[in-house]
């Protein structure tokens, strides 16, 4: 299953998502972090999907794609045993909201 389709739960997470991004939510990120959102790649977009749906993302490395992420303040990195796990933060939601998903139509 393509990580594209995962996270159906991503609007419950955040409430205000639901409505979509009014204009004081978009103001929310740094204009840093809103070119970053605007300029990212589909796999990076799917990372983010990925790390804003139910529980996270279960990573077994860290990959330099993450790395930017956390870098630019969309997910943290938490670390237990042997295993990492990215979890979207509340920019990272709003990322994600600012880039809906392209329909599998679009695609073909």
């Amino acid at each position: 299953m393509a990580l594209r389709h995962i996270p159906a739960l991503i609007a419950a997470a955040v409430p205000s998502l639901e409505a979509g991004l009014s204009a004081d939510e978009d103001k929310d990120l740094t204009p840093e972090q809103d070119y970053r959102v605007r300029v990212m790649g589909e796999e990076e977009l799917e990372l983010l999907r990925a790390a804003a749906s139910e529980g996270g993302l279960q990573l077994a490395s860290l990959s330099w794609l993450l790395a930017s992420l956390a870098n630019h303040g969309f997910v943290t990195i938490h670390g237990n045993d042997r295993r990492l796990r990215a979890v979207a933060t509340k920019a990272g939601y709003l990322a994600v909201a600012l880039r809906p998903l392209i329909s599998d139509d679009t695609l073909h």
